[in-house]
């Protein structure tokens, strides 16, 4: 007859040995996590540089003066000018963070290197009645800076070709968006 303790050891024994030695379920189990995780990885090392964003505005009859400033953070630091119903007028200054979908655009246009050989001549007609741009973006990894003044005509007239002439209009609509969307006002 055999004794329990043996019959336990027995037991415990077999079952290490199947789980080291067999078990197929938790070895593709920890396979998968393997393989997934340097894709992850190299994802992650693709979006390692940093960026500053400047743009300012004068302002127009339509649009007050703007100043924005975005770091890699996605913070954002906005100056404009209000006049309230009184006459008087005011400066507020806004913080915030872009939300998710616009720090994913504006990552869009930064990662794009065309965008960073844009001559400022490409893009300054002279408008009679636009908004002045100042544009200014610097991106760590490449060491080149996009630094353009230009205006509201520059989407429909330019000089630009190619895969510039696509995102430089884009990215002006993207900056408008953003203008109006996180603009601080005082409210009276």
């Amino acid at each position: 007859m055999i004794s329990r303790p043996f019959l336990n050891f027995s037991l415990i024994l077999l079952s290490v040995i199947f789980i080291s030695c067999g078990g197929g379920k938790p070895a593709a189990i920890s396979s998968s996590v393997q393989k997934s995780e340097p894709t992850k990885l190299t994802a992650a090392s693709q979006e390692k540089f940093k960026y500053r964003f400047y743009f300012g505005s004068l302002g127009s009859l339509t649009k007050p003066h703007d100043n924005i400033w975005i770091d890699t953070a996605g913070q954002m630091t906005f100056d404009t000018e209000q006049q309230l119903k009184s006459g008087g007028w005011k400066s507020p200054r806004g913080m915030s963070f872009l939300e998710p979908k616009d720090e994913d655009t504006l990552l869009f246009f930064i990662k794009q290197d065309a965008l960073f050989t844009i001559e400022e001549a490409d893009v300054s007609p002279q408008c009679p009645d636009g908004d002045i741009y100042t544009i200014i973006i610097y991106r760590t990894d490449i060491k080149k800076q996009l630094s353009v003044k230009t205006n509201t005509c520059a989407p429909e007239f330019n000089l630009l070709t190619g895969q510039q002439r696509k995102i430089f209009p884009a990215l002006l609509a993207f900056i408008d968006r953003i203008r109006d969307r996180y603009r601080p006002l005082f409210t009276d």
